[in-house]
């Protein structure tokens, strides 16, 4: 049976699309605030929250004078809370943008900031946020931004619907944004509507043409469906592409992709020559060589396996997989001791304890 890698392995939930905006607040001890499940986790790690500041030093701090104008003062105050947002001092911006709101009741991007400053907060204002962001909807905020923020508020309290609905009405507001399609496409995988996830995708391609993420991810969503002839034509649409400015190395991992599929489907010769390719890419990779070795054993040339074993051995010494793989072709082969020797190997690197953190938080 086939087996496709994880979906998205790469894929951020694509809630992150500026996330709620700014900066995360984090407590100086570490403990944050998770974000849902869709989205590679980001590593955690330790933000110092910035110095509580008083109104006075807030406005100093950001550099507003205000004119004891309430409209005037209500801008002011709403351009100085957005710097304070995009810095992560989201107490300071909460507390300039709602003296903001409370100089002029009608100012929608006040409403709006406020509501993603609080979508950021740890201390639970996920419903103050929600009724900032449709309150600055109702005022007639022009832009996408609030349904934005909402679709991850909506996302996060798993409601997949509503965080589609928000979603949808934001592309109606801005039709090229292509984190919209991306953060669409990861909530319609994960309530299995993957036809319509699949449709994402592929309009963010005609967004993005050069885009290898945006292929990799239809390809994936393919291999889900079962579909795997027209994710492998996928997979080598992306081997044309450049990869230059490329944050991970796709074309690799497409390679692999394309050698797990054509050898499960018994065109061995055609899995090695794509994992040859692979293995060009890192060679502190030891996948490519232990899945060639793999392809090799399929077609019994058990030396040949041997050798990439042993290959990926050298890469790698800490697996235990690439020793179980040289001991079931040195069976092959009959070298009995040898393979003994190599699970005995494997074992007592299976049985490791795993390496503490640097940093480990008690």
């Amino acid at each position: 049976m086939r087996r496709a890698l994880p979906v998205f392995l790469i894929v951020g939930s694509a809630l992150i699309l500026s996330g709620c905006g700014g900066k995360k607040e984090t407590a100086a001890s570490g403990s944050q605030k998770k974000h849902s499940g869709h989205e590679d986790a980001e590593l955690d790690r330790i933000v110092f929250t910035p110095k509580k500041l008083s109104f006075k030093q807030a406005i100093k701090k950001y550099g507003t004078k205000l004119r004891n104008s309430p409209r005037e003062d209500s801008v002011m105050l709403t351009e100085a809370g957005k710097l304070a947002a995009d810095v992560g001092d989201n107490e300071a911006a909460e507390m300039m943008l709602s003296e903001a709101i409370s100089l002029n009741d009608k100012n929608a991007t006040a409403y709006h900031l406020r509501g993603r400053v609080r979508c950021n907060a740890i201390s639970g204002k996920d419903q103050a946020a929600l009724e900032d962001l449709k309150k600055a909807i109702t005022l007639g905020y022009p832009g996408p931004e609030p349904y934005i923020v909402l679709a991850r508020l909506y996302d996060s309290s798993k409601q997949p619907d509503k965080a589609i609905e928000s979603l949808t009405t934001a592309m109606k507001l801005a039709p090229d944004l292509k984190d919209l399609y991306k953060a669409r496409a990861v909530i319609y995988v994960s309530i299995g509507e993957k036809e319509k996830a699949l449709a994402d995708y592929k309009q963010l391609a005609k967004l993005d043409p050069e885009s290898l993420a945006c292929y990799f991810q239809q390809g994936q969503v393919l291999e889900s469906m079962k579909k795997y002839d027209e994710a492998c034509a996928v997979y080598k649409h992306m081997l044309t592409l450049d990869e230059t400015t490329a944050k991970v190395p796709l074309k690799a991992i497409a390679y692999k992709r394309l050698a797990a599929l054509r050898g499960e489907s018994g065109h061995h010769k055609e899995a090695i020559t794509y994992l040859t390719e692979a293995a060009k890419f890192d060679v502190e990779d030891d996948e490519p060589l232990r899945m060639r070795g793999l392809e090799y054993m399929k077609m019994k040339n058990y030396d040949k396996a041997v050798e990439d074993f042993t290959e990926a051995i050298e890469t790698m010494p800490e697996s235990g997989s690439n020793f179980l793989a040289r001991a079931d072709a040195y069976d092959k082969l009959g070298k009995s001791e040898l393979a003994a020797r190599d699970r005995a190997e494997a074992k007592k690197l299976n049985e490791a304890p795993a390496e503490r953190p640097m940093f480990e938080m008690k």
